[in-house]
């Protein structure tokens, strides 16, 4: 069984552009993230003008550089560029 961890209001961009295939991404900064240790995950929001795609994070190794899981709400794998938005927004009451 996974452990899903949040934060809330984290936001960043690529620092290089992706493929529709690609499991993994690098962002220009972390800071804010949670770290996730064995058999926890978290899911962040790559989003430019044309499309939006939730992906799973599945490892981080404490770096700007992430193994992510893509199509995982089975609505497709998108290519962005560099600079796209990746953000995980949930909030907390």
């Amino acid at each position: 069984m996974s452990i899903y961890k949040f934060v809330n209001n984290f936001r960043t961009i690529l620092s290089a552009s992706i493929t529709n295939t690609q499991t993994t991404i690098t962002l220009t900064s972390v800071a804010g993230l949670p770290a996730i240790a064995a058999g926890e995950k978290y899911s962040l929001s790559i989003s430019d003008i044309t499309h939006i795609e939730e992906v799973t994070v599945t490892d981080d190794a404490g770096s700007p550089t992430l193994t992510v899981s893509r199509n995982v709400d089975s609505r497709g794998a998108f290519a962005f560029a560099s600079v796209s938005i990746v953000e995980m927004r949930p909030t907390s009451t």
